[in-house]
Order: structure tokens, then sequence, then C-alpha cells
């Protein structure tokens, strides 16, 4: 076959979605739908109007066609063996177009003729995106996670129809490394293997996507199932008075075993306070507390966390009034002491005569103005001895005068 010298319109379609791209020649012109990539081949010219095409979606199919009204025309299509450096047949057939699919990518060449005036040939070099990835896990340990990646671009080769003279068209790419659950990966567009210092608390799954020089995109992946554990809780409540129980809502990341430090003053000497889950804790002596955990993985990875403010139980507090009033009117109708932090308390009342009325021991509850009977005393001075002992040790002893009002 040779190349006619007459102008024709030609075209070769390769088939794959509907939008189609489009080049031309003196003779027709060549159609692809998708290409991420079109050029001239390296050796093209007037005599030799060839086109590269690189897509990054496969398969794609080759349909040629010559725009001539009426006729029947004989299509031959051969395939470029690279070992033979020569075009080897392997479709005809004929009617008004031709198609072929399921090729492979290389070089093709279709002759269109209806056995007269038309006889003309045209070659398209038709390439999938050629980049391979491979993304890995070099090592891990704990506090350490080492990623690895390659990726190698293999460049196109071409060659003259006549002569079979190779070229290649170079496919340079850049990288980026991504992962979800979003995990910090060290210069994920500048290291192809990075390391982190701070690898992700949950399990994650790794992405290296690589682009070539044609828009095409390779993305492999690789998953790491986490042995790192963070520790973290929360206390509650975080302040009161003695006894004070407190609640630790664990919400550790990945922990497996956990200890418990409620009160050492610095770093995590001597033995744990208690190794459960969410443990409740009574504090008992007014101070503060500076709590920690140490969490430990099922890899045997650890953390520790140290709640930023302490848990704080009040010091004790006893203090005694010298007058009430309990004529019913809601205010100050009962005798009671303001204390807090109280390990023992006793109270008790007497009148003039030194008979005693009444004795309580709860520091929240008080005197009413009633004998043990309900029966109300009259207005007057009471007296009362009150003792009491703090949590922080201290001791309280009070002795007074007391003045009962009622109102009239």
């Amino acid at each position: 076959m040779h190349r006619s010298s007459v102008f024709l319109y030609v075209r070769i379609i390769l088939i794959a979605s509907l939008l189609t791209a489009y080049a031309f020649d003196l003779n027709g012109q060549i159609a692809a739908s998708y290409p991420a990539y079109k050029i001239p081949a390296a050796y093209s010219s007037v005599q030799y109007p060839d086109t590269i095409m690189v897509f990054c979606e496969w398969p794609v199919g080759l349909n040629a066609s010559i725009n001539v009204d009426n006729g029947v025309f004989n299509f031959e299509w051969s395939r470029y063996n690279r070992d033979a450096l020569a075009f080897e047949p392997f479709h005809t057939d004929s009617g008004t177009s031709s198609t072929i699919t399921g090729i492979e990518a290389g070089g093709y060449r279709v002759g269109i003729s209806d056995g007269a005036e038309i006889d003309t040939t045209f070659v398209v070099w038709v390439f999938e995106k050629s980049v391979e990835v491979n993304a890995s896990i070099n090592y891990f340990e704990c506090g350490e996670l080492a990623l690895e990646g390659s990726a190698e671009a293999l460049g196109l080769i071409h060659y003259h129809p006549q002569t079979h003279e190779q070229f290649e068209l170079n496919n340079d790419m850049v990288f980026e490394w991504t992962s979800f659950p979003s995990s910090p990966v060290p210069y994920p567009a500048e290291n192809l293997s990075p390391v982190t210092y701070s690898p992700p608390y949950e399990d994650t799954w790794f992405y290296l996507t690589v682009t070539d020089n044609f828009g095409c995109t390779v993305t492999d992946s690789v998953f790491y199932e986490s042995i790192e554990v963070k520790a973290d809780f929360i206390p509650e409540p975080l302040e009161g008075p003695a006894p004070l129980e407190v609640k630790f809502t664990n919400n550790s990341i990945n922990g497996a075993s956990f200890d418990w430090f409620f009160g050492e003053p610095e770093g995590f000497q001597g033995v744990p306070d208690d190794h459960s889950f969410e443990p409740v804790h009574v504090f008992t002596i007014p101070r503060e507390y500076f709590v920690r955990l140490k969490a430990y993985s099922e890899a045997g990875c650890e953390d520790e966390f140290t709640y930023p403010d302490p848990v704080y139980v009040h010091y004790s507090i006893l203090q005694v009034p010298n007058v009430f009033t309990p004529d019913g009117d809601g205010i100050n109708d009962v005798f009671m002491v303001k204390s807090r932090s109280l390990r023992e308390f006793r109270g008790v009342i007497y009148n003039r005569n030194g008979q005693k009325l009444f004795e309580w021991t709860d520091p929240d509850e008080g005197w009413d103005g009633t004998t043990g009977r309900g029966r109300e005393v009259p207005p007057g001075v009471y007296y009362y001895i009150i003792k009491g002992r703090g949590w922080d040790g201290m001791e309280y002893e009070y002795t007074g005068a007391l003045h009962l009002y009622r109102g009239r």
C-alpha cells in the first residue's frame, strides 16, 4: 500500500466514550474519545502525519471510515511487531467503515482502498497509562512508622513506519501520600518513603498516588493496623468536700490495659492504685491530687497522661451561729452549723438549768427549737457544746450561748 496523493477525508476513531478530540492532516482526521494526551508522533511530518494518543482508561477500540458519500471500501488492519520491526496484518473487512476492539497498546495501521482511485493508509500509536506504583510498610514499632513507596514511569516507545527508527516519549511523574482516616505524613509530595514519628492511633489506609506527564493517575494502598495507644480521661466531679467520690471516664484510644495513679506528686513512682477501665475513687484527705493514667496497647506500646487540673478536696470547716428564729417563716428556722469535710461531728443543746434538750451527729441537720417530744421551747438563751474533726485532721470544739427568738 502507499499513501494517496489525492485529498481524502479519512478518519480513525478510538472508541472509549462520547466525547471526542481531533487531530487533522492533509488526508483526513483522527478522533479519540477521552485521550489524556495527544500529540504528533516524534517522526511526524507532512508525509507521515501520524499521531500518539495516551489513554488513562482502557480498553479502547478503533474505527476507521472514509468520508465518501457512496461506495464500499476494503479495510486492512495491521499491528506493529516490535520484534520483526514490521506491521503485520491481522484483520480485514469491507463496507463503509471498520471497527476493531479488544486491542493492545501499540502501533496500528489501516489501509483503505476501493480498488480504483482510493488507496491510502493511516498510522496511530495507542498507549495506556504506563506507571507502576507500589505502596508498602517498611517497618513499624512503638512511636515510629516507615512507609515505603516505589514508582516507575515507562517510556512510550514507537517506531518510524518506514525506517523503523525507535523513538521514546519521556514520561515524568509526581506523587503524593494520603491516608484515611486522615493522618499526617511527613512531606507527602517530596518523600517517596516517608517515616513518621507520630503514627496514627487508629487503623489507617495509606495511599500513594502517582500522576504522570499525561495526567493519568495510578494509586496503590497499604493497610496499617495500629499498635499505638493514647491515654486520655476526664474526672467528674473535679472538686468537692471530703469524702469526694470521683468517676473517671476513660477516653483512651487503642488501650488494652491501664494503670491509674491517684496521688503521686511526681512521676509514676510506686504501685498503681487501680487497673480497671473506668474506676471510681474516693478521695478523703483534703488537698490537691494530680491524677495520672498510663495506658498500654496489646502490642506493648504505652502512653501516659496527667489531667491538667488537679482533683481538689476541700479543707474542713466548722462554724457555729449564735442566734436563730424558729418562727416558721422559712428563714433561719433551724439552728445549723456551717461545715465541710468533717469526719466526725457531735452537737448538744442545753437549757440554762443544764438539761439536755437535743443532740445530733449529722452536721447537715440541726435543732428546730423543740424538745425531744416535739414541744416548742420558749424564746431565750440556750447553750451548746459542738465538737468535730475534719478529714484533714483539724480538731474543732465550740461552747457558747445561743439566742432563740420567735416572732410575735
